[in-house]
């Protein structure tokens, strides 16, 4: 390996650990100035002689990732909803065959943090065949809904965190570990045909639009309280199923669950659009388009659950 080569390899797994300690811990006064040297999060930085700013930033890494979008591979690609299932065993396996210790055990190995800090190993490690595995159908599998799921929370620098991510495994992928088959991402069953089944409730329906993997989208609970602000419908309390099931459920005791279904609609319609825009780039184009073809039948749930209920 040239000098050259190596130093394009120690940039790029730099940048990985960096954007992974981020999504990990949060911003941090000692990491501010590697988070700088990242353009696209510069101007989203906190001033770091500041100990108001960096109490405020914490607080917003709680709010993005510990309260509304969970950054684990199983919260987008289990289908039980529950972490720790078989998406962080499959992270597991990966580390292992590296030698991978994640830095701390208080977060699952399935992690966005951990997980980026492992391809920057692999990156250093010039574990290249490993690192296309891993990248392709793993980490490439879910982080651009992760991503798109964080730029819906109205947080300008854990939107630009999380796009740094998918940009800098993608070119990981294309430089490091290239000309490698197209991944198949149908690596789940597809989702349940509710409205076939004459036993299913609203709280069915609720569980399938906040299972991402059958869905295709991820609604927080700051979406789902918007989703009840919109269309003035009390949502009660709870976690987010019960949330959405109890906003369904009033929706249709106050006749109004046309109108959240077209709340609901446009959602899902946003983020078939944003998976559109991803389709034809080499390394994130398959995982896009196995989320669009999701969503897609999403939409067409509910669109058939509105024409049921007119």
């Amino acid at each position: 390996m040239t000098a050259e080569a190596g130093d394009g390899r120690r940039t790029n797994a730099q940048s990985l650990i960096t954007l992974g300690s981020a999504c990990l811990h949060g911003l941090r006064r000692e990491d501010i100035p590697g988070l700088g040297a990242i353009s696209a999060l510069a101007e989203h930085l906190p001033d770091s002689s500041s100990d108001a700013a960096l109490e405020q930033a914490a607080a917003e890494h709680y709010r993005v990732f510990g309260m509304n979008v969970f950054p684990y591979a199983g919260a987008f690609l289990d289908d039980s909803r529950l972490l720790g299932g078989h998406p962080a065993e499959e992270a597991l396996v990966f580390y292992a065959q590296a030698g991978f210790v994640p830095a701390t055990s208080a977060e699952g190995p399935d992690h966005l943090g951990h997980e980026l800090m492992f391809a920057a190993q692999l990156v250093l490690d010039e574990a290249d065949d490993l690192l296309g595995r891993f990248l392709q159908y793993h980490l490439l599998a879910w982080i651009l809904p992760l991503h798109l799921a964080v730029r819906r929370q109205d947080s300008p620098f854990y939107t630009a965190l999380t796009a740094a991510g998918v940009q800098q495994a993608a070119r990981c992928l294309a430089k490091f570990a290239p000309q490698r088959p197209e991944p198949d991402y149908r690596f789940s069953a597809p989702p349940p045909d509710l409205l076939q089944n004459p036993e299913t409730r609203l709280k069915d329906i609720a569980a399938l639009l906040l299972t991402p993997v059958h869905s295709g989208i991820f609604l927080s609970r700051e979406n789902i309280g918007d989703l009840g602000r919109l269309s003035r419908v009390p949502r009660g309390f709870g976690d987010r199923v019960q949330l959405l099931g109890n906003l369904l459920r009033a929706a249709a005791e106050y006749e109004a669950l046309d109108g959240v279904i077209d709340l609901l609609k446009d959602q899902v319609s946003g983020w078939i659009g944003d998976y559109a825009a991803w389709e034809a780039h080499p390394q994130l184009g398959p995982g896009a388009r196995f989320w669009k073809a999701r969503a897609g039948s999403t939409l067409q749930l509910l669109e058939d659950m509105q024409a049921a209920v007119r």
